[in-house]
This record gives structure tokens, C-alpha cells and sequence, in this order.
């Protein structure tokens, strides 16, 4: 639910797939495919530790501060929260290991880019959507944390850090 119980919307889905479709656009299909699934993975793990994180039975916290703060409050995050998005972003790493084309040394640079972009979807929750809600809506940040992950997948696989 969005605020207001309204829908979500188209700009919530363009927001959460734009970077993985343009990743595809890159000329290399191994980067093409680690930076669409990083973009992605990034989506699934902030969606799991969002919705899940709601279930805990502690008091979010902001990220920024420590200090507790209301469930769904934009930089709040759970131990709870985090863990699953942590373990969505590991999944998704592990079933990439089916596709013949994808080596576990790929698989490990989309775990840690997904789980970059769901710490980046935070941080950015936190700082500028928090502090420029009117400016800076969540489809802005979603489409931030996609970024970060499919980049941050890129640039693990190109300077081989996971090999």
C-alpha cells in the first residue's frame, strides 16, 4: 500500500525495471545480464526486506541514527527487514547458478550488488527522501538503488573481486 492507500503505479514499475532494461542494452552480454539482474535483485531484496521487515516484532531503526523510528518510516530498517533481503539477494545469486551461461563468480557479484542497492535504497531513504519528500518521491530512490546495484555488480565482476 502507498500512501493515502492509493495503487501503485506504472512510475513505481518503469522505476523498479528501467536500469535493468538499459543494463541489457550493453554490448557484452556477460555485463549486460549482471547489470540487469544486480538492477534487478536490488528491486527484490528492498521489496522482501520492506515488506517482511514490517512483520518484525521490534521497532524499526533509522539507518543513519540508531534511533528507533515508526514501521514503513523512509532509512527505517530491522534486523528482521535486512536479513531477508539479505537472504532474497543470496537466492537469487544461488538460482542464477541454473543458467549454463552464469559462473559462481558472477552469481557472487549480483548477491553483493543486490544487496548494495537494498543498502542504498535505505541510505537514500534516510537522507534525501526523508528530508525532500515533496522533491524526491520513492520511484526517484527505487530507481537510485537499482542503479547502485547493477553498477556495483558491474564493477565487482570487471575488477574480478569475486573470482
Amino acid at each position: 500500500a502507498q500512501p493515502g492507500h492509493a495503487r501503485r503505479s506504472a512510475r513505481h514499475a518503469v522505476a523498479n525495471g528501467i536500469v535493468a532494461a538499459a543494463a541489457l542494452l550493453l554490448p557484452d552480454q556477460d555485463l549486460a545480464r549482471i547489470g540487469a539482474v544486480g538492477a534487478l535483485g536490488a528491486a527484490l531484496s528492498d521489496t522482501v526486506s520492506g515488506e517482511l521487515g514490517l512483520l518484525s516484532d521490534r521497532a524499526p531503526r533509522n539507518l543513519l541514527f540508531g534511533r528507533p523510528c515508526s514501521p514503513g518510516q523512509d532509512g527505517g530498517m530491522t534486523v528482521m527487514g535486512t536479513g531477508f533481503g539479505l537472504t532474497a539477494a543470496i537466492l537469487l545469486g544461488i538460482i542464477m547458478l541454473i543458467l549454463p551461461s552464469m559462473t559462481s563468480a558472477m552469481a557472487a557479484a549480483i548477491m553483493v550488488g543486490a544487496a548494495a542497492g537494498n543498502l542504498a535504497d535505505s541510505l537514500l531513504g534516510a537522507t534525501i527522501e526523508a528530508r525532500l519528500p515533496h522533491a524526491i518521491h520513492n520511484e526517484i530512490v527505487n530507481l537510485l538503488a537499482t542503479l547502485v546495484g547493477s553498477l556495483v555488480s558491474i564493477a565487482i565482476h570487471v575488477a574480478g573481486i569475486s573470482s
